[in-house]
């Protein structure tokens, strides 16, 4: 088992800095490797479209500093009964990315998009990695548009963490049985987060606009653009040669040269993730005790 660190690189232009400040900047473009399908939080698969959808959508809450929990769409919450019941309440004045108006109904962010959303995860048919983490939550209690009780099935030490999901909106979504792929909504996801999706072209760029309703306050990046790369190699070149303003990996073996480029700034950071390499003991090879060891004894772990 191998916890990851990973490194994102950062360029800096002469008349654009790409940093967190109040001064609001033109575009960014960035870097992935791998071409997404599909762009809401669940039926895209791959890291890419996670760090995609963080953009787009928001959850009930997000993680702090020393695994706290931070307000997102969630603005007060309460746990009750030792650990079985979680008593929140909702942010109110949020509207989604297709929003005319404040004054529609179905454009706020009410309670209502939450238990859609939650039946979505919770049914066995959505096409959804683990969606069994879900059926822990027994049923969520609307009391009105901005309270629910969340009904746990045992008690849990840390309920939070199971709130984390990203919200759908009702109005798109309610009349679906189960989250699938190849749907307009996955095509065209609509959200409440800091970025609102424009489109993707036929080379699998993916456009990205800053949302001027985020209840946050609006991102001080105007605009957003992924570019797909089939090769890690041929990303870094682009990033060497100016053509992107940021990568969110960086091969271990690549440190040493990219900081040696004065031009470029490694930042790195701790991932909610690990790999592994497991044995498939279903096939007769490996029910042979030396054959597991030689391929133990050939795994280069310094280099991993």
């Amino acid at each position: 088992m191998i916890y990851s660190k990973l490194f994102f690189l950062l360029i800096f232009f002469t008349n654009i800095e790409f940093t967190y400040s109040a001064v609001r900047k033109k575009s960014l473009i960035y870097g992935e490797t791998g071409r997404l399908r599909s762009f809401d939080p669940y039926t895209a698969h791959e890291a890419s479209g996670h760090r995609l959808t963080d953009l787009l959508f928001d959850g009930l809450v997000k993680s702090g500093p020393g695994g706290s929990y931070l307000p997102s769409l969630a603005k007060t919450w309460d746990i009750r009964n030792a650990g079985t019941q979680v008593m929140v309440k909702l942010r109110k004045g949020v509207v989604w990315h297709d929003s005319k108006n404040k004054k529609s109904e179905s454009e706020e962010f009410t309670a209502k998009d939450v238990i859609t959303t939650l039946e979505l995860l919770k049914n066995p048919k959505s096409n959804i990695p683990n969606s069994k983490r879900f059926s822990i939550i027994s049923r969520a209690q609307r009391l009105n548009d901005h309270e629910i009780i969340f009904h746990f099935s045992r008690a849990v030490i840390d309920p939070m963490r199971y709130l984390m999901f990203k919200i759908l909106p009702d109005h798109l979504v309610g009349a679906s049985d189960f989250i699938e792929r190849d749907t307009k909504f996955s095509k065209h996801p609509i959200g409440t987060g800091p970025y609102q999706f424009v489109g993707f072209s036929n080379i699998g760029e993916i456009r990205l606009i800053a949302n001027s309703n985020y209840f946050d306050g609006v991102p001080s990046i105007e605009s957003i653009i992924m570019k797909n790369y089939a090769d890690q190699n041929i990303m870094s070149q682009a990033l060497m040669y100016g053509s992107l303003d940021l990568v969110t990996y960086v091969s271990p073996r690549k440190i040493d040269e990219i900081n040696g480029d004065k031009r470029l700034n490694t930042v790195p950071y701790d991932a909610l993730s690990y790999s592994f390499i497991a044995l498939n003991n279903k096939r007769k090879i490996f029910s042979y005790k030396k054959v597991r060891q030689a391929f133990s004894y050939a795994i280069n772990r310094q280099e991993m």
